[in-house]
This record gives C-alpha cells, sequence and structure tokens, in this order.
C-alpha cells in the first residue's frame, strides 16, 4: 500500500492515509476530525511556475461543498475565462 510506503520515505507527517487516488477525500476528514473552523486555500493561481495554480479542480470542488462558505476562505471560483 503506498500510504505504508510514504511513511517509511519522509518522516515529518505522521498521518499518512490511503486514498484510492480521491486525494481530497482524506484532508477533507482529517479537517472535519480536528473541527477546523476556517480552511485557507492556497496555490490557486499566480505561481511563477504555475501561473495558473496547481490545486486540482475535484479535490476543490468538494471542499467547497463540504464546508459552509464562511469557513472556506479562497478567491471565488468561475469556470468563465471571460469574467477574469
Amino acid at each position: 500500500m503506498k500510504s505504508e510506503w510514504w511513511g517509511l520515505a519522509q518522516d515529518w507527517v505522521k498521518d499518512i492515509r490511503p486514498s484510492r487516488r480521491s486525494y481530497g477525500e482524506p484532508v477533507i476528514e482529517r479537517l472535519k476530525e480536528i473541527r477546523a473552523e476556517r480552511v485557507g486555500v492556497i496555490g490557486l493561481a499566480g505561481l511563477v511556475r504555475a501561473p495558473e495554480g496547481i490545486v486540482p479542480w475535484e479535490p476543490l470542488k468538494r471542499s467547497a461543498r463540504r464546508f459552509p462558505p464562511s469557513s472556506l476562505k479562497m478567491p471565488p471560483i468561475s469556470c468563465n475565462r471571460s469574467a477574469r
């Protein structure tokens, strides 16, 4: 199992969970466990080597559905490129 491999490959992250390629689910699960009141999202845009951002769309969309709008801190999301 890959989660076991990651535990052997590094020692700075202790909470490693299997995701079965649904990468946002373990993050959402952990945030709910620790009762996170606010969640910030980084990497959406404006990075030097990735000007369009590095956050996968599906995990971001799932997070937005799972947390109240007041607790998820990120810029408005629009699929309409002309709105930029």
